[in-house]
């Protein structure tokens, strides 16, 4: 899909990573409550903590990644050698 100079492109935030995103704050939230005993090996939180953030890196729900997706959207060869077909 080619896009005209001056024209919007909207890109809505899918189900998934909206998920991801919230659990991440959600996360986070917890974790400035308890500061940084909580992610002590010896308490449980620290592998939610870690669980939630690795999965915020997934190519899938990643923000660096989504500029590559807007190239191949917008006709751009993209810079991430995953999308080089």
């Amino acid at each position: 899909m080619a896009v005209l100079a001056g024209t919007s492109v909207e890109l809505a935030v899918e189900g998934e990573s909206h998920a991801v995103i919230a659990a991440a704050e959600a996360v986070d939230l917890v974790h400035a409550c308890i500061g940084a005993t909580g992610i002590r090996n010896e308490h449980q939180f620290q592998k939610h903590f870690r669980d939630v953030h690795v999965i915020t890196q997934h190519a899938f729900v990643c923000a660096s990644r989504l500029e590559s997706v807007g190239q191949v959207m917008l006709g751009v060869d993209p810079e991430w050698p995953f999308f080089q077909f």
